[in-house]
């Protein structure tokens, strides 16, 4: 979603929308500034495959759940089946 700069014209204060979080700023160059240092932000972050994300909530879930409800608890919240979660922590532990 890419970023808006407005001008309240009521107040005079100038803000960033992106999406539904809008965040202050002084002055335009300040929003202009935001808005690049957002941009440098949305560049670095790395989005998680699926295996990987199963693997890192996979302690979560034993720790409460225990290791074979939390194999079965992943496979129906990731649409896998239990044996595919394993495979994936086999392969995160190689």
């Amino acid at each position: 979603m890419k970023p808006t700069i407005l001008k309240d014209l009521i107040t005079g204060l100038w803000h960033v929308e992106e999406g539904d979080m809008v965040f202050p700023a002084a002055s335009w160059g300040e929003a202009l500034r935001f808005v690049h240092d957002m941009g440098e932000h949305h560049a670095q972050v790395r989005l998680l495959t699926k295996p990987e994300i199963v693997v890192e909530e996979y302690e979560h879930f034993a720790r409460i759940l225990g290791p074979t409800l939390a194999k079965q608890r992943l496979a129906t919240v990731y649409n896998v089946t239990p044996r595919t979660v394993s495979d994936y922590l086999r392969r995160a532990r190689q």
